[in-house]
């Protein structure tokens, strides 16, 4: 299995720092703005949805309510998958002015892309002669989160900075607890 898909590597600066329009985050602002690449390739016609790997969403059995990582042993190997229809937004930052709790984002999840991502990933995908080709499954395991853990920082803070387009579905999946650098490769 080896689907290709556009792949873009955003940072969210420190906290809400972009939003907030700190001026030791003015590069990131101008890379984000509308002259940028990333603005324009995320408001591209083209984009029905989009995945976010985030590194604040990391998989554990022993995760918090809010889903933060709190380093406990977990399952190697699993990443987790929102699984969300509305998801609301995770102030998972501290110490920031009052408003910088107060954004919104109206960017729905996806259900059925979640729901794909898990089975592309742990399914058997064959070749012409039955062979199974999907090189991530050896590595990886992928499970829906339900727990209705929002959109952390690291996806609201450049999404609202990029002004994406709010009609967008986004899914979020975690990093393996473990961080298997092969299988996150692998991933993609």
């Amino acid at each position: 299995m080896n689907i290709k898909t556009p792949a873009i590597f955003l940072g969210h600066g420190g906290g809400p720092l972009p939003l907030l329009k700190d001026a030791s985050h003015r590069s990131m602002i101008e890379t984000l703005s509308k002259t940028g690449r990333i603005w324009k390739s995320v408001h591209d016609p083209k984009v029905k949805s989009i995945i976010f790997v985030s590194a604040h969403y990391v998989s554990s059995s022993e995760l918090s309510s809010n889903g933060l990582y709190s380093n406990g042993s977990g399952n190697s190997g699993t990443i987790l998958v929102q699984c969300e229809a509305r998801p609301k937004l995770l102030f998972d930052y501290y110490g920031f002015p009052p408003e910088s709790y107060e954004y919104e984002m109206a960017n729905p999840g996806s259900v059925e892309l979640a729901e794909r991502i898990v089975s592309l990933i742990n399914n058997d995908v064959s070749d012409k002669e039955g062979n199974d080709i999907n090189p991530i499954k050896s590595l990886i395991h992928a499970k829906l989160d339900k727990r209705h853990r929002g959109f952390d920082h690291g996806v609201f803070v450049p999404m609202l900075a990029i002004n994406a387009p709010q009609n967008i579905p986004i899914v979020t999946v975690s990093l393996a607890n473990d961080h298997d650098t092969s299988a996150h490769i692998a991933l993609g």
